[in-house]
């Protein structure tokens, strides 16, 4: 597993480099592969939790999906979208089958609750406003259920898993901003690089 993990680091980096670049075709390759890689990593990881495994795998390839989706020259916001949203319903599957086994502290719950009693109605909100009216409501759902994800992930008790989904969220919030609000030159590195750390964070999240 560590190879591959150095490995997929090794193609997030150059994706970085593409995109702050602006080199296309290199992000073309480098962005799905990065994702592959995280993939093949958690398939041959020693779990915790084996359900939650095989529920990371299928979020996985949603998000690969989704990966390629949002690439693609045309306007495939609203595909891209309803793949990660799939994504995102299958981390929080994953959760809560480790919670069917191992249940959460009622602290960690609380924990989780709050950071996104705070998120969800600043940021979160900020975004699906600013949504014109042909995404708002899918904008909406997505959000809502990146939060549960979010607020599972703290719950777990496993520091990986909470990163993860603490960066999934800044990341998906900066691309709703960048997005609906207003872009910044900053942003599309910054969206990368933590949607990377967070993809990999959770895949670190189901080893023992």
């Amino acid at each position: 597993m560590n190879a591959l993990i150095v490995t997929a680091g090794v193609a997030a980096v150059a994706d970085w480099w593409a995109v702050s670049r602006d080199e296309k075709r290199l992000e073309y390759v480098f962005k799905p592969l990065t994702i592959a890689l995280l993939a093949v990593s958690a398939f041959f990881v020693d779990p915790a939790f084996e359900p939650r495994r095989t529920w990371f795998l299928g979020a996985l390839f949603f998000s690969l999906l989704g990966d390629v989706f949002l690439m693609q020259s045309a306007d495939r916001f609203i595909h891209g979208l309803g793949a990660f949203l799939i994504a995102q319903l299958a981390y929080v599957g994953g959760f809560v089958s480790q919670f069917l086994l191992e249940r959460p502290t009622a602290g960690r719950m609380i924990a989780g609750i709050a950071v996104v009693a705070i998120l969800l109605p600043t940021l979160g909100a900020r975004v699906a406003r600013a949504a014109p009216g042909a995404y708002r409501g899918a904008v909406v759902v997505y959000m809502g259920v990146l939060s549960a994800m979010v607020a599972l992930a703290i719950a777990s008790g496993n520091m990986f898993a909470a990163a993860g989904g603490a960066l999934f969220y800044a990341s998906d919030a900066m691309i709703g901003w960048r997005r609906f609000i207003g872009d910044r030159v900053w942003m599309p590195l910054a969206i990368i690089v933590t949607y990377h750390f967070a993809q990999a964070a959770l895949v670190l999240s189901l080893a023992r």
